[in-house]
């Protein structure tokens, strides 16, 4: 007999509340008919408009992050292998449309951009993991530095519980990252999209100097706060590039995550190198500076017309050292985004995040209204075009499908026409890219293996690609006394393969629906031996299924492993086990089967 309590809130709550992040530039089809920002604008939260987003998931390592959980307008998704994931027709906030990305072990992710009625949006997110900083006692009070030169302060006595604010005693961990201003990667990993609302309740544009983020939990993983009437001290690194623009006092921002929006909370002083301030709660905190902004439109074609999408737009404020952002284009090659009014800007346009070297550059002025540059031509020595088609595994047009584009640690889509014909426009770094094209039948969720192809300026025909070989199917199944079966798939529901812990040799399989978030299964499996054909020791489960927290699994269960492929591939098993409810002294039976994407 093995005992194995469960906390099933807790299990559930580490799923759901899993990881922030956007780039300033949104897409959308016509040039905006608002005036601009004159820095006095109050915001409108009220309009909404349909939108669709898009986007990869990546980790700190720039890793697809698979089984991430993705929320835009209240509808919800999750992201694949390949950490693609997409929305469609989400009713989001039109000043401010927000999508959300939570991932356990990391920062939640919220995009933030300016939308516009039946256009979609893309984005590269890249999620911030929540890294223990140290720990601190509640009770003493103390501090922890965080990598990157960022310090954190308690004073005793300040800690109470997040849900009902009672005061607590014992342990603090303390789970920061610390966000360098000078990043090239900060539109990817800042919450928000550098817009934040002052103090007098106005928009405006920020310029960063250092940001954090900051989570507190006690020694049950319950989440923390400060208390009342109790504040912490931030210590904020500034980077040497920017210290001698930097302002001797600068406003304090929190991220607010209902608005997607940076909120003024407070001032920071520059001590030396250094920026202190102090705050009354923890979430993600911002040393900026509030300008005026204005909104940009362009939109990117080559030679021929065709549109470039998905590339990166860069825009960088010559009177500031730290004044750059991001942005990509649509599937229409159009980008818009918030700009600093009354400035000098370069605009900048690259293939992906790894080009060293802009393909086109200008220099503009801008003032107090929106502008548009209009249809911008890229040279086409540096652009091509790649065309092909998909067939399954029959040889028949893959009519629901995508060709997906590895390049480097970069992943691109591209869906196929109803006669399985894809074709698609690309910028180069240099000469030639040499790539992985997947094709991906949607309809018999079939992949075929990578197919190396070298592309180059001009036309390229990548031929016929076959969605065969490779099952995609995922699923999480299991019934509890013979009732009716509770069934997770992917990409519907999220489902996943967890680590089980440092130095643990097991794995864990969750999933939960994406749709209500009300039905819920977790699993750790010991991994010892294991293979196609081998039986492994189920070491605990936790299920809504049963309200209880306490679960006795009777008999040594075992799982029966029926497919073990390699990392990136699957595993699969199934088990049918005896559950002892401890608190009702009642015996269940629980019958499951899954097979999930290998991570590790």
């Amino acid at each position: 007999m093995k005992t194995i309590l469960l906390q099933q809130k807790k299990s559930f709550t580490i799923l759901l509340i899993l990881f922030s992040i956007l780039s300033v530039f949104s897409c959308r089809k016509d040039q905006s008919n608002d005036s601009g920002n004159s820095g006095n604008d109050i915001p409108d939260f009220v309009t909404k408009v349909t939108s669709s987003i898009s986007g990869f998931v990546t980790n700190e390592n720039n890793a697809p992050v698979e089984g991430a959980q993705v929320s835009a307008g209240g509808i919800n998704a999750s992201t694949d292998k390949y950490g693609y994931f997409r929305i469609s027709n989400a009713q989001v906030v039109k000043a401010a449309a927000t999508v959300t990305v939570t991932r356990a072990g990391y920062f939640k992710s919220t995009k933030t951009y300016i939308a516009d009625d039946n256009r979609s949006v893309f984005f590269r997110i890249k999620l911030l993991p929540k890294n223990i900083a140290g720990n601190i006692d509640a009770g003493s009070g103390g501090n922890v530095t965080v990598t990157g030169g960022m310090n954190i302060a308690l004073p005793s006595n300040a800690v109470v519980t997040a849900t009902g604010g009672t005061a607590y005693t014992g342990p603090v961990t303390v789970s920061a990252s610390w966000i360098n201003p000078v990043a090239a990667d900060l539109d990817q990993v800042m919450p928000g999209d550098l817009r934040g609302i002052n103090a007098a309740g106005n928009f405006k544009k920020l310029t960063s100097f250092g940001m954090v983020a900051v989570e507190l939990t006690g020694s049950g993983g319950q989440l923390l706060q400060i208390a009342p009437g109790k504040t912490a001290t931030l210590t904020f690194p500034i980077p040497s590039s920017i210290a001698s623009t930097a302002p001797t006092s600068i406003p304090l921002w929190s991220f607010d995550e209902s608005k997607g929006l940076w909120k003024e909370e407070g001032t920071a002083t520059k001590t030396g190198n250094t920026y202190v301030g102090t705050v009354s709660h923890f979430s993600f905190w911002y040393c900026d500076v509030p300008n005026s902004y204005v909104q940009l439109d362009l939109t990117l074609h080559n030679a021929d017309g065709t549109a470039i999408p998905y590339a990166v737009v860069k825009v960088t404020d010559l009177g500031s050292t730290n004044g750059s952002s991001n942005g990509y284009t649509d599937s229409s090659g159009y980008v818009r985004g918030a700009v600093p009014a009354n400035a000098q800007l370069k605009i900048e346009v690259f293939g992906n995040y790894n080009c060293n070297t802009a393909l086109y550059s200008q220099n503009i002025s801008t003032a107090n209204a929106n502008i548009s540059l209009g249809i911008i031509v890229i040279n086409s020595s540096t652009t091509a075009t790649v065309t092909g088609n998909l067939v399954d595994c029959n040889n028949n047009a893959v009519t629901n499908g995508n060709v997906i584009v590895q390049e480097g640690s970069q992943y691109t889509r591209y869906p196929v026409t109803a006669n399985g014909a894809f074709s698609f426009t690309k910028m180069l770094c240099s000469g030639t890219s040499n790539v992985l094209l997947m094709a991906e039948d949607l309809n018999n969720t079939a992949q075929g293996l990578p197919v190396a192809q070298t592309i180059s300026a001009g036309a390229n025909n990548a031929g016929t690609l076959q969605a065969c070989g490779v099952s995609v199917a995922e699923f999480l199944t299991w019934s509890l006394d013979g009732a009716q079966t509770s069934v997770i798939t992917r990409p519907t529901d999220s489902l996943i393969q967890g680590s089980a812990g440092a130095g643990a040799n097991a794995f864990l399989v969750m999933g939960t629906s994406a749709i209500t978030f009300n039905m819920f299964l977790q699993m750790q499996v010991d991994a010892t031996g294991i293979g196609v054909g081998s039986t492994q020791a189920l070491q605990y489960i936790a299920l809504t299924d049963l309200a209880s927290q306490a679960v006795t699994v009777l008999n040594n269960p075992v799982v029966h492993i029926t497919e073990y492929g390699p990392i990136g591939g699957f595993v699969a098993g199934n088990y049918n086990v005896s559950l002892f409810d401890i608190p009702t002294s009642t015996t269940h039976t629980l019958t499951c089967s899954f097979r999930v994407r290998r991570n590790f």
